[in-house]
């Protein structure tokens, strides 16, 4: 709660208000709130920064607080809740969301050091832009079928542009920094922002455009930061938005949303983001949706992710595939078989709808992990089969175990799979043996069986890919630790510890 209220007191600070607008006790809550987030220091330097009618917080708490020198909030003046904060921040909040009409020279970001700047006053050059814009293209749009220019020539030609004194306009800058945010380029995105704070300095004589462009530059650097996976410098330019009365696109909260790791709860930061959005009047967009949904569904949070996807229905906005595939993974991870069937159907509806793999795949793992459904595995199996969908590595493991882990055990079947894998080419890892040797020693108690699958392995050990490396690494041989791991459980299961020796 206390990055809300930290926004609170700088949207007040904005619009002209003080704690004398906000109320006695609110003014204590928020004071005790922030003190034990921040630490009595820290709330200190930031009433300090917020300047008069901030400074002094002890000259607005209520009187029984001030005669009695409590330290504590008493009883019977209720902890602030979400929604109180929410309201506190939406009656402050004059302002709506989107560029603010001017802004101060003091919230343009740093410049370049001197020995890098340009020594010829810099002119705005309509053919830089075209040049800048052409190379962000394939980044804003993959079916884009242009002279596509990467976004590294286009920053080699801004720098070069630069230097002469010629510049894109800021905008197509922003563009270009988000372009490279892709590719993870964070050295070459803090010059280009550099460069861009200079070329706005430039433009003191038309205020409406700088603040436009400002505006862009910024919720750039947020979106562009978030894709490199630096989270904190993001929501430093989060909050320089912020403070200006304004807020970032609903792509760069996507993108911040998208791109959470290394937190205790990705989900709940997620929905902080999320509800934050709203609160700033940020306008949802599909990509925005796709990605809280996707979220929460991964996180078991099926019911708040089904909630925004009927949000997203309310708020005009067509589902994609993506989104049904995202929902419907949240279905079935909580096993929720019935509506996850609903949404597939759904999906299937869509105008152009055009079949992709994961949903099938969720399907078939729904009904052989989740809820064993050796009939209902298969259907999907065979309709993605129909629609044209080629079965991926994992849908040929999901197949394997359908006919291993479900009873009847067919252990003739996965071998024909087995065998169909290696006429059509499909690479088979040591998960797909795996199930195989948990089939024989487990669920059909064959243990000589599933040694004998063991035995041919690591006497005819076999090289493939392994999945999710760059193509060019080196390749995993099989028996792997999967194969290996699916022995010992078959040995535990058997009480033959003397084998695992």
């Amino acid at each position: 709660m206390a990055w809300q209220l930290v926004t609170f007191l700088q949207i007040l600070q904005k619009n002209g208000k003080t704690f004398e607008d906000v109320g006695r006790n609110n003014v204590f809550r928020i004071y005790k709130i922030l003190e034990h987030h921040l630490g009595e220091t820290e709330v200190k330097d930031l009433m300090t920064k917020l300047g008069e009618g901030f400074s002094n917080p002890e000259k607005y708490f209520p009187q029984y607080v001030r005669q009695s020198g409590a330290s504590e909030t008493p009883v019977t003046v209720p902890p602030p809740t979400s929604q109180d904060v929410q309201a506190m921040i939406n009656d402050a909040r004059q302002v709506s969301n989107g560029p603010p009409k001017t802004i101060d020279s003091s919230a343009i970001g740093r410049l370049q050091p001197p020995e890098r700047r340009s020594l010829q006053p810099l002119v705005i050059n309509p053919g830089q832009s075209a040049h800048i814009l052409e190379g962000t293209k394939a980044a804003r749009s993959p079916t884009y079928q242009g002279n596509v220019v990467s976004a590294d020539v286009a920053y080699e030609r801004l720098l070069a542009g630069y230097a002469s004194g010629e510049v894109p306009s800021p905008e197509n800058i922003a563009r270009l920094i988000v372009s490279l945010g892709h590719s993870k380029s964070k050295p070459k995105i803090i010059r280009c922002y550099e460069i861009c704070n200079e070329v706005l300095s430039s433009l003191e004589s038309n205020k409406t455009w700088q603040a436009s462009a400002w505006f862009a530059l910024e919720d750039a650097m947020v979106t562009a930061l978030a894709h490199c996976g630096d989270m904190q410098a993001a929501s430093i330019h989060r909050s320089r938005l912020v403070a200006q009365g304004s807020a970032p696109s609903a792509n760069s909260y996507g993108a911040l949303i998208a791109n959470i790791k290394d937190t205790t709860d990705n989900a709940s930061v997620a929905i902080e983001l999320f509800e934050e959005s709203r609160r700033l009047g940020v306008e949802p967009t599909s990509f925005l949706f796709n990605t809280i949904i996707s979220r929460l569904a991964k996180a078991r949070k099926a019911d708040y992710a089904m909630l925004l996807f009927q949000n997203m229905k309310q708020a005009g906005l067509s589902p994609t595939e993506i989104t049904y595939g995202a929902v419907i993974a949240g279905c079935a991870r909580i096993g929720d078989s019935s509506t996850a069937e609903i949404l597939f159907e759904e999906m299937r509806a869509l105008p152009g709808y055009r079949p992709r793999i994961p949903p099938f795949n969720t399907m078939m793992q729904l009904y052989t992990h989740v809820k064993p459904n050796r009939e209902r595995a298969l259907y999907y199996y065979d309709l993605m089969q129909q629609m044209g969908v080629e079965p991926t590595p994992y849908s040929y493991k999901l197949l394997l175990d359908t006919y291993g882990s479900i009873e009847p055990v067919m252990i003739s079947k996965m071998e024909e799979i087995i065998e169909r894998m290696k006429r059509k080419n499909v690479e088979i890892t040591g998960n797909h043996y795996s199930s195989l040797i948990i089939a024989h020693g487990c669920s059909q108690q064959d243990l000589d069986a599933a040694i004998r699958v063991f035995e041919t392995l690591r006497k005819q050990p076999q090289r493939v890919k392994r999945p999710m490396l760059p193509r060019g690494s080196p390749r995993a041989t099989i028996p792997d630790v999967l194969v290996y791991e699916a022995i010992l459980n078959v040995c535990i299961t058997h009480h033959r510890i003397d084998l695992m020796e």
